[in-house]
């Protein structure tokens, strides 16, 4: 049964309201705005808003607006009066609210409208969940592409994401969908990078004055190829801007910086720096010394906020469980490396924790059929390997 809330200042009219709606819908009323957020903000999910106009405490475009923005599924209807006309067709222009009637319409026409209202929940619930599903598939896609062509930069993406998301949920930061598959996805613009290079900077030797202009697009490479996926515009935005000092250079007039970043950006740069610090030094006190040398890069709260939860070894989460040892044809989807997978040669397959996918259980048993698969594989062991 669906949940619809009234809003209305006159006690008796919810009354009749509830008496009429209460065999088709769970019916909840309130007198006031501050109600209505309360709820909305408490999880409270209604698939319509049935809202009076003349009720000064909800009136306004303002309400609408911002109820649009807390909860955007809802479909609202609107009760009006000869004055509240003109504000009732900007509402239902801006798509802030979906219909509106006359205070005077009957308990019938109410009652279709609402029914109405429900069904424009309903495809707007179901278009948001397709739209979900679609977004992260196609996250799902990329990060595999990106593990298959580039297995150590998607080894340190995967590092990057587990660190963020610590920081992140220390700070309390909303939207930690959008941090996780930026800290994914931020280095997806090394796709157009040459294999040598790529090799070259995870090294301790300089790059030539070509190959470091290179890897400094490849952020806004990154944000250019998902440029194309709806409701990424907020991870673009990140991954444009994760390597941007949070103070930058004095003869940088037109820098981004600051507040200014995108929070999750901030998060990144953070973090990124944490880890390249950390295989330099092996130890959490040298890496915040190194860091805070350079104090000016980051947002201060979230650098203090890293070294409060990121003090520990940055795979100490890894599993200690005896690893089961398998040959390539005996590897079954959704198993995770325990060990790098690399060639007869030591070249990287797979970094040790990757989650093994159609195509990368393929790319392993291809090695193993030319002989070039380093076996048995080593994968984390099942419930039921487990001793």
């Amino acid at each position: 049964m669906k949940k619809i809330l009234l809003i209305d200042e006159d006690p008796g009219l919810l009354a009749q309201l509830r008496r009429g709606f209460r065999r088709e819908f769970q019916v909840e009323t309130v007198l006031g705005h501050d109600q209505v957020f309360t709820a909305v903000e408490g999880g409270e999910e209604f698939a319509v808003v049935v809202n009076d106009l003349r009720s000064r405490d909800t009136a306004g475009l303002p309400f609408l607006r911002r109820l649009r923005l807390l909860a955007p599924d809802v479909a609202c209807v609107l009760l009006i009066g000869d004055a509240d006309h003109d504000e009732a067709v900007r509402a239902v222009d801006e798509g802030v609210a979906f219909r509106f009637l006359p205070r005077t319409s009957s308990a019938d026409d109410l009652a279709a409208a609402v029914r109405a209202a429900v069904r424009l929940h309903e495809r707007r619930v179901a278009e948001r969940e397709l739209l979900e599903k679609t977004v992260r598939g196609c996250v799902d896609t990329l990060s595999e592409v990106l593990s298959l062509a580039a297995p150590e930069v998607f080894r340190r993406s995967r590092r990057v994401r587990d660190a963020a998301l610590l920081v992140g949920r220390h700070l309390e930061l909303t939207r930690l969908w959008e941090l996780e598959v930026a800290a994914l996805l931020a280095r997806v613009g090394t796709v157009a990078i040459p294999h040598e290079l790529l090799c070259r900077a995870s090294g301790s030797e300089p790059l030539p004055e070509t190959g470091a202009a290179m890897l400094a697009r490849v952020p806004e490479l990154g944000a250019h190829l998902l440029g194309h996926i709806p409701r990424l515009e907020e991870v673009c935005r990140t991954i444009r801007h994760q390597e941007s000092p949070f103070v930058p250079d004095e003869t940088d007039r037109e820098a981004v910086c600051g507040a200014r970043l995108p929070v999750h950006a901030r998060v990144l740069k953070v973090v990124s720096d944490y880890l390249e610090a950390w295989d330099r030094h092996g130890t959490a006190a040298a890496t915040f010394s190194e860091m805070r040398r350079h104090a000016s890069r980051y947002d201060p709260e979230i650098l203090a906020a890293a070294e409060r939860c990121l003090g520990g070894a940055p795979d100490s989460s890894a599993t200690r469980a005896t690893p089961t040892k398998l040959r390539a044809l005996e590897l079954e989807q959704d198993r995770v490396l325990a060990a790098d997978a690399v060639t007869r040669t030591g070249l990287l397959i797979a970094p040790s924790g990757t989650p093994v996918g159609i195509p990368l259980l393929h790319r392993l048993r291809n090695f193993a059929a030319l002989g070039n698969l380093r076996e048995p594989l080593e994968v984390l062991p099942t419930p039921g390997e487990v001793r």
